[in-house]
């Protein structure tokens, strides 16, 4: 399995990427080969942008070039990253749901006796 570590490079390509496609620019991503190295930067921003799981991102990705097939190794790396996006979105998801909890309470002590105490205080 070859040692590369070809995750270091997923944060700062997937938001170049991720710049030239809001600014409707086009990319060419290549390697050697375009069979491995390429499709493991592909398949990162797939995971980072449009799909959930490695799987779903390489059906899609094989559906546009048959011959993408990363090494044993990026296809490791790969699926830690998914790890590691599903699990910044599940924290995303709990604090979005904690906020929203808080609100919602605060909205609830704010009864029509709180609003009348307000408008005794300050008219």
């Amino acid at each position: 399995m070859p040692a590369t570590n070809i995750r270091q490079y997923f944060d700062q390509t997937n938001e170049f990427l991720h710049s030239c496609k809001n600014k409707n620019e086009r990319v060419l991503i290549h390697c050697q080969l375009g069979i491995s190295r390429s499709s493991s930067i592909v398949l990162a921003y797939l995971l980072k942008y449009r799909y959930d799981t490695v799987h779903e991102a390489y059906a899609h990705l094989v559906a546009q070039r048959r011959v993408a097939v990363p090494n044993d190794g990026f296809f490791l790396q790969l699926i830690r990253y998914e790890n590691d996006l599903q699990y910044e979105k599940s924290l995303a998801t709990n604090i979005d749901s904690t906020k929203n909890q808080h609100v919602q309470k605060i909205n609830r002590s704010w009864t029509p006796e709180f609003y009348l105490v307000i408008r005794l205080l300050f008219d």
